[in-house]
């Protein structure tokens, strides 16, 4: 058996979350993923950017700030336990972003059958954050592929998906409020799952090509040494 057919047995119908600063690439490594092992990826960010496009005024995501518990219940943790998607895994890109929100995310993931399995935590530091946005601003890949090193599914995945661009991405200064925000409000939760045993850290300052290989890799080894 490979190592995606056995990340796929031994996740089931279960759940990965996917963590990271801004510019890390959780939501881009989560679709990948999601494309690998036949999951559903689902992103809180995208989820609340389709709220405000029906709603004009709302200003969830665009102040650079999380967006509150109450409102992150209301709009955000119903699509968790959408009936569409019973049968599916389910990859999360930042799902339950404010401390506390992890016991909520947990209760309604259990109660849908889709019971957190893992949870990813992409590294990067706040100077290659600067360093990818600058990129950004003049157009550029700021992950660029590899052209060797992954193969298969994984190549095509990594070469086909790219980052999904922010439209106060342009911003610097809203930049830096969304790393305090994950800095004061992310990083509790962080310590949560790690404390649960349940955290796997990826090197987020690679490729793309090479991080979705040692994220891969190390969900092989965590789904070896965490039997369900």
């Amino acid at each position: 058996m490979d190592k995606i057919a056995l990340i796929k047995e031994w996740l089931g119908k279960g759940t990965i979350n996917f963590f990271g600063v801004p510019f890390a690439g959780k939501d881009t490594v989560g679709r990948q993923i999601a494309q690998v092992l036949d999951a559903q990826f689902l992103s809180s960010g995208a989820i609340l950017r389709e709220y405000e496009a029906k709603n004009p005024g709302s200003d969830l995501t665009t102040s650079g700030r999380w967006t509150p518990t109450d409102s992150f219940k209301r709009i955000v943790l119903p699509h968790l336990g959408n009936p569409e998607l019973a049968n599916k895994a389910l990859i999360l890109g930042g799902i339950g972003r404010w401390d506390g929100e992890e016991e909520y995310v947990e209760e309604v993931l259990n109660n849908a059958g889709h019971p957190l399995s893992a949870v990813v935590l992409l590294n990067l530091s706040e100077q290659e954050i600067r360093n990818r946005w600058e990129v950004a601003q003049v157009g550029g890949d700021q992950i660029e592929t590899a052209s060797g090193g992954v193969q298969g599914s994984l190549h095509a995945a990594a070469r086909e998906l790219s980052r999904e661009v922010r439209v106060d991405d342009g911003d610097w200064k809203k930049v830096e409020s969304r790393i305090d925000e994950f800095r004061d409000k992310t990083w509790p939760v962080i310590e949560y799952y790690r404390a649960m045993g349940m955290l796997v850290t990826i090197n987020g300052r690679q490729t793309r090509e090479k991080v979705l290989l040692e994220t891969v890799n190390k969900l092989y080894d965590y789904a070896t040494t965490h039997p369900r």
